[in-house]
């Protein structure tokens, strides 16, 4: 296929209007990982949405959630919450326990996103939208809610946000996305007194990881690779840390 046959087909049949058609195959719901079952709008302002209806969706951070599972956190605090995937996903996981989820996004185009896809899940009394967060704020915020689990991906702003004092004040599960070698070294300097780290890299995605979707979910050639693609043109790793025992 020429390159003009490639971008004319991209303007035709673009990944969002993919994965529109793929959320009427699912019904609605996430095909599979740890979300599976939840209701998931296939609108979105930033990033692939099918990659969160299939389920792919940074899924080397599937095993954080599953063992938190087994003693869900009160209160989750998730800075940079896009349309909600974490923010409704984990209410709505851990519903059981009214966790409570306090999500933070600067785009405000995404705040009817997220407002949606909590009220689909039936948590919307758990999630509290919030504009964006300065360290200030979320030190108080830290400090006055004491939440077990915190999540910050913010493109580089977690240089500033996830401070010394902020990471001292917490005795709570960090999940941090970090953009840069740099700010990877910082975090792991920053967290390492009180706290034990690991740090998760992006693993490439494969077919295998893709759970069964329904007929004609993935039409034409190349829309699973699409599906899976997150668009990270470089390393965005974790860095997972958990306060050290006694």
């Amino acid at each position: 296929m020429s390159t003009d046959q490639e971008s004319g087909l991209e303007r035709v049949w673009n990944k969002y209007r993919l994965a529109r058609w793929l959320w009427w195959r699912l019904g609605g719901k996430v095909a599979g990982g740890f979300f599976a079952g939840m209701r998931y709008s296939s609108r979105t302002y930033r990033g692939n949405p099918g990659n969160k209806l299939v389920g792919t969706y940074e899924l080397e951070l599937n095993p954080i959630w599953e063992r938190l599972s087994h003693n869900p956190p009160a209160v989750v605090f998730d800075v940079g919450a896009a349309e909600g995937y974490y923010a409704a996903g984990l209410a709505w996981r851990w519903k059981a326990t009214q966790c409570q989820v306090y999500a933070w996004e600067s785009d405000p185009r995404s705040h009817e996103r997220m407002r949606v896809n909590a009220q689909s899940n039936g948590v919307e009394a758990q999630v509290k939208i919030l504009g964006e967060c300065d360290e200030p704020e979320f030190l108080e915020a830290i400090q006055n809610l004491h939440p077990g689990l915190i999540i910050v991906d913010i493109e580089g702003g977690e240089r500033d946000l996830c401070s010394q004092r902020c990471i001292d004040a917490s005795d709570g599960v960090w999940v941090v996305e970090c953009h840069s070698s740099e700010i990877l070294s910082l975090m792991q300097a920053r967290f390492g007194v009180r706290f034990e780290w690991e740090v998760l890299p992006n693993r490439p995605r494969t077919n295998a990881d893709l759970p069964r979707l329904p007929l004609l979910g993935a039409p034409l050639p190349g829309d699973r690779a699409r599906l899976l693609d997150e668009g990270r043109h470089t390393p965005t790793p974790w860095l997972v840390a958990t306060p050290k025992k006694a």
